[in-house]
């Protein structure tokens, strides 16, 4: 499942799309989504995923936040002890 990082992009939607798809994958956590989730509506109710976002900016406003459960929180300062079956970040390196 690890590729080289030069082809990492090239393989990133269809590898999550493979781990969301795993019955024993129910949890979920992005770090970083920012203003647009990777993961759409119709994923997350397709997969029956109980799924999480974590960013550090209060003042990102997520219009569909309906579907996700939001955490505005830095890792840095203090960590988190949830635990997630997947955690991703699309846009955090």
């Amino acid at each position: 499942m690890v590729q080289p990082i030069a082809h990492s992009w090239s393989y990133f939607r269809h590898q999550v799309q493979d781990v969301i798809s795993l019955p024993q994958v129910s949890k979920v956590l992005e770090l970083g989504a920012g203003v647009k989730p990777y993961l759409t509506r119709d994923q997350v109710e397709e997969q029956r995923l109980d799924y999480t976002i974590l960013d550090i900016d209060p003042s990102l406003s997520h219009d569909n936040h309906n579907y996700f459960d939001l955490i505005l929180h830095d890792l840095e300062e203090e960590p988190r002890h949830e635990q997630y079956d997947l955690i991703f970040s699309h846009m955090v390196l």
